[in-house]
């Protein structure tokens, strides 16, 4: 029940940020995808009810950005949980932004959710996007595109150099990235970086590999947001590698005493 509490406490902070251009369907969608995290029985109650408002396999929603006061269009694959999370993060405008950014690097665009949001916060900024599995590339653009975010979309892989990786496919058209064979082999690079540069990296386990190279740059972003897998046993590497290099650190874990993840947002000291 404080689950359900929780997630009706979220989308009505959501409502707040909107204004009356969001149509009742697009709050109802926003709700729904608030709630389809729910356990047991509620959770396929919401997603049904979902299904029920996709339209050939998708689900379109307008809605009002939270920082920027835009309205933007988002694309979802019906019955994806990668995307609904992904939209429930742009919902709640889970990115802070810094104060400002010349350049914006998407590692990890998924489906472009990360990149519509600095997009509308930052719309004279250089946006790079790296995303190497097909169908969350094709969206990526098609999220962008309709709302008039002009990015470099790079159908790549982020490593600590120039290589040929291979790509494993999860569920949900998740996946990652190793040196271990499959039959989806994938160009990677390692992103450059330019003064003002705002980072994000959500690469499934590539942090260990990019991260590091990084910062031994000699320009670093001004910030740094990223997942950091597998948190409790190698996490600590990553964390005290940011600190030496001057950040300062905001960090969020799954909440149990072994964290396998944590979101980290790491700002420059000036």
């Amino acid at each position: 029940m404080n689950k359900f509490i929780n997630s009706l406490r979220t989308w009505r902070n959501i409502l707040r940020k909107f204004n009356a251009g969001v149509s009742f369907v697009d709050k109802c969608k926003c709700l729904l995808v608030c709630l389809r995290f729910e356990s047991g029985f509620l959770q396929s109650f919401f997603q049904n009810r979902l299904k029920l408002l996709c339209s050939h396999r998708f689900l379109f929603v307008n809605v009002v950005h939270r920082y920027s006061g835009k309205s933007c269009k988002i694309s979802l694959r019906s019955g994806n949980d990668a995307d609904l999370f992904i939209f429930w993060e742009f919902l709640g405008g889970f990115y802070k932004p810094p104060k400002s950014a010349s350049a914006i690097i998407d590692c990890g665009a998924n489906i472009g959710l990360f990149a519509l949001h600095a997009g509308l916060v930052f719309p004279d900024a250089q946006i790079t996007c790296f995303e190497p599995e097909k169908e969350n590339f094709e969206l990526l653009q098609k999220n962008l595109h309709q709302n008039h975010i002009k990015a470099e979309c790079l159908k790549r892989g982020v490593w600590s150099s120039k290589i040929y990786g291979y790509f494993h496919s999860r569920q949900a058209f998740d996946g990652f990235i190793s040196l271990d064979p499959s039959e989806f082999p994938v160009e990677c690079e390692l992103p450059e970086i330019v003064p003002e540069t705002w980072l994000k990296i959500d690469v499934e386990g590539a942090e260990y590999e990019v991260l590091p190279a990084l910062m031994q740059k000699e320009i670093l972003p001004i910030q740094v947001s990223m997942e950091i897998h597998d948190f409790h046993a190698r996490g600590g590497d990553l964390i005290r590698l940011l600190q030496r290099k001057g950040f300062e650190l905001k960090i969020v874990t799954d909440g149990s005493s072994e964290p396998m993840f944590a979101e980290v947002t790491a700002s420059l000291h000036r």
